[in-house]
């Protein structure tokens, strides 16, 4: 066998996403354009290219001086369907692109474009048009004179014997008439004859019946075929699977989508919630304003009415009087107006000084505008919070301008090294802290030696949290040593399975009579959600810790005795509404005190202790 022949492995082939059964003879295809480096070739049915476009690419490789004609008319026949439009508009483009240089595609019937050629001009001709055999003659009958002596002939489907399929009938005709010719039997059958008896080179030997390594060079070029169509089935498979993965992607893309959605509906009906609460809260102030003025307004009312009275002239003993004036006296007291919530919030705060808020989203406690000296610290920029909130229904002109991005890890390595403050206020934060030790640590560190942090916190009690298990120092310990970056999947889970409401309010005050009940999500819905945290590996914000007064107090008194921080309690104010309010400070000792000493052992029973039986 010449080695030339050995070439055809690394023939080209032409890569067009579109059926053929010519597939298995593109690599002869290439590699006999380059052996033969005919001046004209011709097509006769084009189709998708996959023939055609295999001898263009063989010229590239080493036919240069070959000029291509594609001929079709696009329209279709009773074997192929008709053809839509779409099919000729790749092919050109196609030609265009890669091959307009030494190719030109022919949108016409064979008879006339047989018109265009001069006689024996063509040294290559492939017919693949329709297949009866009246057609396949007529086409070979038409363009025999076009062909030159030595030309080489190619007829496909020489092995396609059912319905009308008439190819191989002329074929065995020609094999008669024309000695020197070889027929492949894979891929639906491919024969090659040449006019002339005399081979017109070397490599043309395999069309001698007298050449005895024709097995063989049929076998070869089979083998070629198959593990061609193999490495096309295989890019096929891959070209599915990146599309299959696409559409995956797209798929959790919209479902990421959708569930943003529900997410940012949930999120604005616990705003309402929240709005509802709040105002609950004021009218619980107000509620108690009134009873406590009331009583003082009564009671100088009385203490008045008596002593006008002890002017009158009247009948009545200095015994009786005096026993109303001491009972007034004894129900008057002074007794003061109850805290507001800011004074709750800013009591033990230098407000004259520098400070932090932290998380004040669309309601700051100690807005610039004020005057405050305050640093904002959130988790997106002031745009993107007023993007986020527009739909909200909430004033968004009251979102502060955001100084520092803060979206997780060390709250002290985001600010400039060496800046210290007098105070850091964060309303509602440090339940959705995953890993609170280290965010306290680093409120330390941002501090002055008398800076004192405040922190408002929902108590379990009087939210949706009302179901969860109070938080333990433990929890916190493990989330700190694990460098706890996002809440783990099971806190999602719990969120959604165990959420509360009271009426239809997920956030209540003391005065709340309603029904305790659960809100309406399902196992399902905690379920994707636990398995959307395990996905995700980024911060999805649930509630990850869960407190009362004296439980946040317990943890602050033991993560002290452990040396995990330096802070202590330095005024705490009882839950109101559903909020309840810490200051800390630094502390002047770090003591460390015995399990069942002053303090703690009250906590930890005040906290887990159980009733007895």
């Amino acid at each position: 066998m010449d080695i030339k022949i050995l070439e055809a492995i690394n023939a080209p082939i032409s890569r067009l996403n579109s059926p053929s059964a010519w597939l298995g003879h593109q690599p002869f295809a290439s590699w006999l354009i380059k052996i033969l480096k005919p001046k004209i070739f011709v097509e006769l049915g084009v189709h998708y290219g996959h023939s055609y476009f295999s001898f263009c690419e063989g010229v590239i490789q080493g036919a240069q001086f070959t000029q291509c004609f594609g001929i079709d008319t696009w329209g279709g026949d009773a074997h192929t369907g008709r053809y839509d439009e779409s099919i000729f508009v790749s092919v050109n483009n196609h030609n265009e692109t890669r091959f307009s240089s030494f190719s030109k595609l022919m949108r016409m019937s064979f008879d006339e474009a047989a018109l265009s050629f001069q006689e024996k001009s063509i040294e290559l001709l492939h017919i693949d048009g329709f297949h009866t055999y009246e057609a396949v003659k007529h086409d070979f009958d038409t363009w025999l004179p076009k062909l030159s002596p030595h030309a080489v002939i190619l007829f496909h489907d020489t092995q396609v014997f059912e319905g009308d399929f008439g190819v191989w009938k002329f074929w065995k005709e020609l094999q008669n008439s024309y000695p020197c010719n070889f027929e492949f039997f894979h891929s639906h059958g491919l024969g090659v004859i040449q006019l002339s008896q005399n081979l017109k080179c070397k490599e043309l030997d395999f069309l001698s019946s007298e050449y005895k390594y024709q097995n063989e060079f049929r076998q070869y070029f089979s083998r070629i075929a198959e593990l061609s169509l193999k490495e096309q089935e295989l890019e096929s498979l891959r070209s599915d699977l990146l599309n299959k993965d696409a559409y995956v992607n797209l798929q959790h893309q919209e479902i990421a989508s959708l569930k943003k959605i529900i997410h940012d509906k949930d999120a604005y009906v616990n705003l309402q919630h929240h709005k509802i609460a709040m105002l609950q809260n004021e009218v619980g102030i107000f509620y108690r304003l009134y009873k406590s003025f009331s009583k003082k307004i009564l009671s100088a009312l009385f203490r008045a009415f008596t002593k006008v009275k002890s002017l009158w002239p009247q009948k009545t003993g200095l015994a009786r009087r005096h026993v109303f004036e001491n009972k007034s006296k004894a129900n008057a007291g002074s007794l003061s107006a109850p805290m507001t919530r800011f004074e709750m919030i800013t009591g033990q705060l230098r407000l004259d000084g520098v400070g932090v808020e932290i998380g004040p989203s669309y309601n700051p406690i100690l807005p610039k505008r004020s005057g405050y000296a305050v640093t904002v610290v959130d988790h997106a920029t002031s745009d993107d919070l007023k993007d986020k909130y527009a739909a909200w229904g909430v004033d968004t002109s009251l979102i502060e301008d955001v100084d520092i991005i803060w979206s997780g890890g060390s709250l002290y390595d985001v600010f400039e090294l060496g800046k210290s403050y007098d105070y850091i206020v964060a309303s509602n934060v440090i339940e959705h802290i995953p890993n609170p030790i280290l965010f306290l640590q680093d409120c330390e560190k941002l501090l002055k030696e008398d800076g004192k942090i405040s922190l408002v916190i929902p108590d379990r009690d009087f939210c949706f949290d009302y179901y969860q298990q109070l938080t333990t120092t433990g929890e916190w310990v493990e989330a700190y040593l694990q460098d706890h970056i996002y809440h783990p999947p099971r806190k999602h889970f719990n969120h959604f399975a165990y959420a509360a409401k009271r009426g239809d309010a997920i956030a209540w005050g003391e005065w709340t009579k309603e029904e305790l009940s659960l809100q309406s999500h399902t196992l399902a819905k905690a379920f994707e959600a636990a398995k959307m945290q395990t996905i995700s590996k980024d911060y999805i914000d649930t509630h990850g810790w869960y407190f009362s007064p004296a439980s946040f107090e317990l943890i602050i008194k033991e993560l002290g005795e452990l040396g995990l921080i330096n802070l202590r309690l330095i005024q705490s104010y009882p839950t109101y509404g559903f909020e309840f309010f810490i200051t800390l400070g630094r502390s002047s000792k770090n003591s460390r005190i015995d399990d069942r000493g002053t303090g703690r052992f009250e906590l930890i029973n005040k906290v887990f202790g159980r009733t007895q039986r």
